[in-house]
């Protein structure tokens, strides 16, 4: 399933989106380069992820440096282009797509593009990046990143010599950035005249061209929009369900293998004894893995058999082979106490998804009943997912007031969310947040901080602040995953590139996962203690 905080995964894409939600691991090479500056180290990692095409590696060593340097438009810039490149690598690997642009014919292609481009128009956030020129423009850099990608070109283009690409990528492409003032037929012409030119010269299929375009103007718009193939659409359904169909893997990078960072309970993975920290040698017959590769070969259709060649720490590799299951992906933790004696629960929301509210109820419900009298709420590591799912939680704790606002071109978009009176979990509240607390987690954070219905506590949240929605296309089984609005606090204070800011900031080693060693817990834990005694 991937990287934490960027892989195309449940909560953050619903990119998978992003991918969001640990990035690529501190190895041993730390420990050599302790002297030079932490920022330089991550940079020239990223730097070096980048030169070999490694994308969401890249991808995620540049979020490290923004949440470092929000305002850096150079980081900023590197993030957004190894996130897009990552998602159209991830496009040209999967079979669903590949199957639909071959089975296109031209014309239904064309239908396609303008759809595409009709939707974004209609219902993307800014109106101003949706000009027929500017999304025009933005596919045509996408057919420049995959004809200048090895990846790209392998699969499409195998018998195309080098010469040949960059000749058609100069004298082609490069002249079609210059549109200003286009009108969308003449646009639509010269994406045919383009998708028939490339057929001549390359022997590119035309659909895939036009289809590429298509995608290239979601992409180029921001970090969260982007075309979603049938295999994805199909995968974003069952991950806003809490369903997913695979083996319960979850696989971090690592400088030799992608490495298991995590097993799903009650999945084919643990019933064979995979564990956490056993590196990947061999899926099936690919030994070329990566984590974004070995992450896609693990899913496929239910009751497939999929084939494990992998190692652990001090042992030999060994084969193993499961079969993927449908497997159910709970967003919330099982709630606990942390304090018996004083009654301070703690309940974990992993993401927000169609379950998560009566999930939410339940574990509520199982600590009041044995007598709580403060919660721990952690929001940390939540990369967000379902907006109105986020809201209908944030109900739980308050009984009045504003929760956010939204605003975007459509009137739908274009909404005031209040509190309602309801039965609601009145014991103080105190909430964990951190930089891996994104989109609707950060909403619910801020709602109650400006709320005054909870106390902060950790690091600053991620600053994402946008909503996206999934607009399914009519001419193809696929859809447009589409950022449609920017939330604010209850204040009118954007989240976007600033996040929530704790009331109590601390500090927490990545490396602690114990709950009773871990100075974040322990923090929140003192603050629900105070309020315990005086309330």
């Amino acid at each position: 399933m991937g990287c934490k905080r960027i892989r195309f995964r449940l909560f953050a894409s619903i990119v998978l989106t992003v991918a969001a939600l640990v990035c690529p691991r501190v190895d041993a090479a730390t420990t050599a380069l302790k002297s030079l500056d932490t920022s330089k180290w991550i940079q020239a990692r990223a730097q070096r992820a980048e030169e070999n095409s490694q994308w969401l590696q890249a991808a995620g060593f540049y979020e490290q440096l923004l949440a470092r340097n929000r305002s850096s438009a150079e980081f900023r810039q590197h993030y957004q282009n190894c996130l897009r490149r990552a998602q159209q690598l991830r496009r040209q690997q999967d079979v669903s797509y590949r199957q639909q642009v071959g089975s296109l014919s031209l014309d239904n292609a064309l239908k396609v593009y303008a759809e595409v481009l009709t939707k974004l128009q209609h219902a993307y956030v800014d109106k101003d990046k949706v000009t027929f020129p500017l999304m025009f423009r933005e596919g045509v850099r996408e057919l420049e990143n995959g004809l200048s990608d090895p990846s790209f070109c392998r699969i499409h283009l195998p018998q195309v010599d080098a010469d040949t690409i960059r000749e058609f990528r100069e004298q082609v492409l490069a002249p079609l950035h210059a549109v200003e003032g286009l009108r969308r037929e003449e646009i639509q012409t010269r994406v045919r005249a383009l998708a028939l030119s490339a057929k001549t010269a390359l022997g590119l299929h035309p659909s895939l061209l036009v289809v590429e375009l298509a995608s290239g103007a979601c992409a180029g718009l921001d970090e969260y929009t982007h075309y979603l193939t049938p295999g994805q659409l199909v995968e974003s359904d069952a991950l806003s369900r809490g369903e997913l169909v695979g083996v319960g893997i979850d696989l971090a990078p690592d400088e030799q293998r992608p490495v298991v960072e995590s097993v799903l309970h009650a999945s084919p993975a643990e019933a064979v004894g995979i564990r956490t920290g056993d590196r990947l040698l061999r899926i099936d017959d690919r030994t070329d893995l990566t984590t974004e590769n070995a992450t896609d070969l693990l899913k496929g259709e239910l009751d497939t058999v999929v084939e494990l060649e992998l190692t652990g720490p001090g042992h030999k590799p060994r084969i193993v082979k499961l079969k993927r299951q449908a497997l159910s992906l709970p967003s919330v933790s099982e709630p606990r106490f942390i304090d018996e004696h004083l009654g301070i629960g703690y309940v974990q929301i992993a993401g927000f998804q169609e379950s998560t509210v009566q999930e939410v109820d339940n574990a509520l419900a199982k600590l009041e009943a044995t007598g709580m009298r403060a919660l721990v709420l952690d929001l940390r590591g939540n990369m967000g997912g379902l907006f109105d799912v986020a809201v209908q939680v944030a109900e739980r704790f308050l009984s009045s007031g504003i929760i956010a606002f939204t605003r975007g071109q459509s009137d739908e978009s274009n909404l005031t969310y209040r509190a309602r009176p309801m039965s609601i979990l009145t014991v103080p509240l105190v909430v964990l947040i951190d930089s891996d607390t994104a989109s609707s987690a950060e909403m619910l954070a801020g709602a109650l901080k400006d709320n005054h219905r909870g106390t902060l506590v950790g690091q600053p949240t991620f600053g994402k602040g946008s909503i996206q929605k999934i607009r399914k296309l009519q001419s193809v089984p696929a859809a447009i995953r589409m950022t449609v609005a920017k939330f604010y606090s209850p204040q009118g204070h954007p989240y976007a590139d600033v996040g929530v800011l704790p009331d109590i900031s601390v500090e927490r080693s990545a490396a602690v996962k114990d709950l009773d060693r871990d100075p974040q817990v322990q923090s929140a834990l003192d603050v629900a203690r105070r309020l315990v005694m005086v309330h």
